[in-house]
């Protein structure tokens, strides 16, 4: 990374420079000034990783996310009282309702189509979710 852009990139950063972030920041920077050749040796290859990493922001591919650990595990969720249950199933039909409107998607909402089918509905205490 040449300092001219290493200048840029620092002054365009989104994150924001605080007085914690400032003397990593020239570090770097001086680093790409004295040496921008990251082909001499091990530590200005290092050297040259960190200017990347710091100044180009590289997002995360969706499939990697997961196998990175990138979700939540479920047992660190918090447990949904019924309340949002309700809430969150409402959100969800309201969501299927609006996807079979706009005729793009043709999806239906998978209680609508039981109740349609004369199949049934159901419902399990939280017990028996689990197995």
């Amino acid at each position: 990374m040449r300092l001219s852009n290493a200048f840029l990139n620092l002054t365009s950063r989104s994150g924001g420079n605080d007085a914690t972030e400032l003397p990593e920041s020239i570090r770097i920077i001086g680093g790409c000034a004295f040496d921008e050749n990251p082909d001499r040796s091990p530590a200005t290859r290092h050297l040259a990783l960190r200017c990347l990493n710091n100044f180009l922001h590289l997002s995360q591919p969706v499939r990697q996310a997961f196998v990175d650990g990138g979700f939540p595990k479920a047992d660190s969720l918090p447990e949904m009282t019924d309340e949002e249950k309700e809430r969150e199933a409402e959100r969800l039909f309201v969501l299927f309702e609006r996807l079979r409107a706009t005729g793009v998607v043709n999806v239906e909402n998978p209680v609508a189509q039981a109740m349609r089918t004369g199949g049934h509905v159901e419902e399990l205490s939280d017990d028996d979710a689990d197995n």
